[in-house]
C-alpha cells in the first residue's frame, strides 16, 4: 500500500526531450535514452504512490490523463522575493537594463544567454544602442563568461539580487529547455518588473500584466523594445 505522497516539481522527461528536440548527433541519442528511462521510472511512481503534488496545472493534467486512479493536486510555488516597492522607482530603474537571473550552470540557463547574447541582443542594440544585459547567478560556465563584454556583465554569486532587481528596465528569460515552472519568472514578476518569456519559460504560470511571450528571436527582440519605448 502507498503510504506517501510526492510533491513533483517537473516533468522531467519533458526536460530530456527538449535537449533532444535542440541538438544533433549522439547527443540527440543520450537524451533520446534519458527521456525514454525518465518516463518509465515516472510513471513508475505515479502509479505506485498515495498522491502527487504538482506546480503546474499542465503537469498534473498529464499525470491524471496518464494514471486516473492517482490522485493528484496542483499546489503552484510560492515566490521568496521581498523587494520593498519603495527599492524600485523611476529613479533606480537604469534605461536599457535587462537582467537574466538564476544558476549558471545549468544548462537551460547557459543556453538561455548564449541564445540572447548571440541572436536576440544585437537585434535589440540595432533600434536601443543603450540595451544592455545583466547576467546574475552563480557558477557562470565558461561559457558564460566569455559572453562579457561592453553590452553584457556577468555577475557571478551575488548575495542579494534585490538593487539589481530594482535597477532593471526588463528581464529576460528566453529558455528553450527545462521543463516545469520557472521560479525565476515568478520572481521577477512579484518583484514588479515587466519580464519577457518563451512558451517554455511560461509554463504553468498564469497570465499576468507584466509578462510576455515571445516565440522566436525576433519576436523576443521586438517585445523587449516594445517594453523599451513604454517606459
Amino acid at each position: 500500500m502507498a503510504l506517501f505522497i510526492v510533491r513533483q516539481h517537473d516533468v522531467v522527461s519533458k526536460l530530456y526531450g527538449r535537449q533532444a528536440d535542440n541538438t544533433g548527433g549522439l547527443k540527440k541519442l543520450f537524451y533520446r535514452m534519458e527521456e525514454a528511462k525518465t518516463r518509465a521510472w515516472e510513471r513508475g511512481v505515479w502509479s505506485s504512490v498515495a498522491g502527487i503534488e504538482t506546480l503546474s496545472e499542465d503537469d498534473a493534467a498529464l499525470i491524471r490523463d496518464t494514471y486516473p486512479s492517482t490522485s493528484v493536486k496542483c499546489v503552484p510555488p510560492m515566490t521568496t522575493v521581498a523587494l520593498d516597492p519603495q527599492m524600485r522607482t523611476a529613479a533606480t530603474i537604469v534605461p536599457g537594463r535587462m537582467i537574466f537571473f538564476g544558476n549558471m550552470s545549468r544548462q537551460e540557463n547557459i543556453d538561455a544567454v548564449v541564445w540572447m547574447a548571440r541572436d536576440i541582443l544585437p537585434q535589440i542594440r540595432k533600434r536601443n544602442p543603450e540595451a544592455h544585459l545583466w547576467i546574475i547567478g552563480a557558477h557562470p560556465s565558461d561559457e558564460v563568461l566569455a559572453l562579457s563584454g561592453p553590452s553584457i556583465h556577468v555577475t557571478g554569486f551575488i548575495e542579494s539580487p534585490m538593487e539589481l532587481f530594482a535597477q532593471a528596465q526588463v528581464a529576460v528569460v528566453p529558455l528553450r529547455l527545462g521543463s516545469g515552472v520557472k521560479i525565476k519568472v515568478i520572481e521577477t514578476i512579484a518583484a514588479g518588473i515587466p519580464t519577457i518569456t518563451t512558451p517554455v519559460g511560461a509554463e504553468g504560470i498564469p497570465s499576468h500584466s507584466l509578462l510576455m511571450i515571445a516565440g522566436s528571436a525576433a519576436e523576443f527582440a521586438d517585445s523587449v523594445c516594445l517594453t523599451f519605448a513604454r517606459g
